[in-house]
């Protein structure tokens, strides 16, 4: 009997670790979602000034390298680019309603 109870214990304490592991991580992915679109609308904002240019693009990439020695792959070019468009794109939706308000 003990042993019976012991395993229930033991199962349901996984479960519980494993709900725990699944919240950071959900709780992680939004944080770093949410740090990619700020690096982004940083870059956007301060240094491309919400204009392509090929001038751009190497900013970006120097920019990333130095983030991706500091930080590790993730900050790497291709998480600030999808940053970047992320922003981009929220930039425009709200100038679209802006403007529709104004009609």
């Amino acid at each position: 009997m003990k042993n019976g109870l012991h395993n229930n214990l033991v199962k349901e304490l996984s479960q519980l670790i494993e709900q725990g592991k699944h919240q950071i991580a959900v709780q992680v992915n939004s944080t770093m979602t949410l740090v990619f679109w700020e690096v982004g609308k940083r870059i956007n904002k301060e240094i491309l000034q919400y204009v392509r240019a090929d001038y751009g693009k190497n900013i970006v990439t120097t920019v990333s390298s130095q983030l991706k020695k500091r930080y590790g792959n993730s900050f790497g070019t291709s998480n600030k680019k999808t940053g970047i468009k992320i922003n981009t794109a929220m930039v425009a939706a709200r100038e679209r309603i802006a403007q529709k308000k104004l009609q």
